[in-house]
């Protein structure tokens, strides 16, 4: 019997395909690669330079909702600061919630108080002490200083506002026995002549002496699958930075 003949157009097929699975293949590769590229370039949008600036945070109020903060570790989220309230009557909807899922993450979180031109600190202290009792987190309190409403418009007054300031900070190292960080803006500007613990809220690194600052009000967060944006600020310094501003509860 005679041998089979095999065509010779058999192995350039088999060869053929294989080729275009091949092709097939490092294209998905390279546009997985790519897509991730993309998503990494704008997750990390404005975020200063990780090795200047190692530690991030971020802010959170109600309006973020829930929160998973093991996630957000993982993820290289270093503190957290939560709004707690803002003049004499406000507290925020979210603030036990977050309180109580925190405490087993081990990040250090703080509370931050909006300050009100229109209420007596003392009643604003009284507000602070009802929403968080002695419960003052591992981070010293924030005071947020900034224009609201008309002052928007006229300017913040100066001297009230300072007297405020002052007087909250003095009743809260007071009572839970650290001195605050101010957090302020161009508005509010004039406050860092009276403090010495100073976060800024600007697009641009402060050129001004400063411990913590708000690059973004509307940033995701690096690595992060969400396209939730927020609040994001970094520390100026390293973990030995933030192991000093660590009080413990």
């Amino acid at each position: 019997m005679s041998e089979k003949v095999k065509p010779i157009y058999s192995d350039r097929r088999v060869r053929k395909h294989q080729n275009i699975l091949i092709t097939i293949a490092v294209t998905v590769v390279l546009l997985l690669v790519g897509s991730w590229a993309i998503v990494q370039k704008i997750q990390n949008a404005g975020r200063p330079s990780v090795n200047e600036f190692p530690i991030l945070g971020m802010s959170i109020d109600q309006n973020d909702g829930y929160q998973d903060f093991a996630s957000l570790k993982i993820h290289d989220i270093k503190f957290i600061y939560f709004k707690t309230t803002e003049g004499s009557s406000y507290t925020d909807d979210n603030l036990e919630s977050n309180y109580s899922r925190i405490k087993g993450s081990e990040i250090p979180f703080g509370f931050s108080h909006t300050v009100s031109f229109d209420s007596s600190a003392e009643n604003q202290f009284e507000n602070i002490v009802d929403a968080v009792g002695e419960n003052r987190g591992t981070l010293p309190f924030v005071l947020k200083v900034s224009a609201y409403g008309e002052y928007a418009d006229s300017g913040i007054p100066k001297k009230k506002a300072t007297k405020i300031v002052q007087a909250l900070s003095n009743d809260i190292k007071s009572r839970y026995g650290d001195d605050c960080i101010i957090q302020v803006d161009s508005s509010s500007e004039f406050l860092t002549k009276n403090f010495n613990r100073i976060w800024y809220m600007s697009k641009k690194q402060p050129e001004a002496s400063w411990t913590i600052w708000q690059y973004s009000t509307d940033a995701q967060i690096p690595g992060y699958a969400s396209s939730n944006k927020y609040h994001l600020s970094v520390l100026n310094g390293n973990n030995n930075t933030l192991n000093e501003l660590i009080q413990t509860p």
